[in-house]
């Protein structure tokens, strides 16, 4: 804290006047004095101190190749964002690039021990803005596993999967094998957006084990949440914890680091700049 330090210091001294007077033949002599006074004037001295702004609590570091964010207390409840009123800040996401996220992720308890198949394990990221899936439009998201939004619009199948059509013509919301049409695939993108693990795969997790999720968001994905001002939740079907998010490029923010960054650096501040 710098300390700018003001002082006058003033006196003023009057001295004593001496006068002597002497009359008359007898000698006699009359001697009048005066009373010296001394008056010293201090002003007070005066303190101004100017606030340095508080140091930030997340400092953008320009040799960051990698941003790990830990969600400390999930919500677990179904279809809520797992980071609660919290989300990956937009802006603090590269420009025209391609991003890749780890999602890691574990049962609960009563999930585990419920072992219900008919429950979904699947989590959607959503623009923060509008909890549109950003995986519900084609070529948004890819990773090693189909995507629904992909297959509709090439025609419901590639070499190694297909999205069904039932006697109404309605469109199967999850994905399956193309070698045989009863088995799902263990992990894909329901139309929909949602990123979906089979039963038939988390029924054997324990609870608490931790399991990762590996996807890319496209450029677009990643240019709309920049130019939008908005950025990226994640809902959840519930009965798990998103535990962790890896990004591979450093300097990702939640909105509220983001928000604890931006009043300390003060007004006109950019992230990264």
């Amino acid at each position: 804290m710098n300390k700018k330090f003001t002082a006058a210091m003033a006196a003023l001294t009057i001295a004593a006047a001496l006068t002597s007077c002497s009359s008359g033949e007898d000698s006699s002599t009359k001697t009048s004095e005066a009373a010296s006074t001394t008056t010293t004037t201090t002003a007070e001295v005066t303190t101004t101190t100017t606030k340095k702004p508080a140091e930030p609590k997340v400092k953008y570091d320009p040799d960051a190749t990698e941003t790990v964010i830990t969600i400390s207390d999930p919500d677990t409840e179904d279809w809520k964002n797992a980071m609660h009123d919290d989300y990956i800040e937009g802006i603090t996401l590269p420009a025209n690039t391609e991003v890749t996220v780890i999602a890691e992720i574990a049962l609960t308890e009563e999930t585990a021990s419920a072992a219900d198949k008919e429950h979904q394990i699947a989590f959607a990221p959503c623009y923060s803005d509008s909890w549109e899936k950003i995986g519900a439009e084609p070529q948004m998201i890819r990773g090693d596993f189909p995507v629904g939004a992909d297959l509709a619009h090439a025609g419901l199948a590639n070499k190694d999967f297909q999205l069904l059509k039932d006697a109404e013509g309605n469109i199967s919301e999850d994905v399956y094998r193309r070698s045989d049409s009863s088995v799902m695939a263990e992990l894909f993108v329901k139309p929909d957006g949602f990123i979906k693990f089979s039963p038939e795969v988390w029924t054997t997790w324990q609870a608490g084990e931790t399991h990762t999720v590996t996807f890319t968001l496209s450029t677009d994905a990643v240019s709309r949440m920049r130019e939008n001002g908005s950025g990226m939740l994640f809902q959840c079907s519930g009965g798990f914890e998103l535990r962790k998010l890896t990004f591979s490029c450093g300097n990702v923010l939640t909105h509220d680091q983001y928000l604890d960054w931006a009043e300390s650096a003060g007004a006109g501040a950019v992230w990264g700049q």
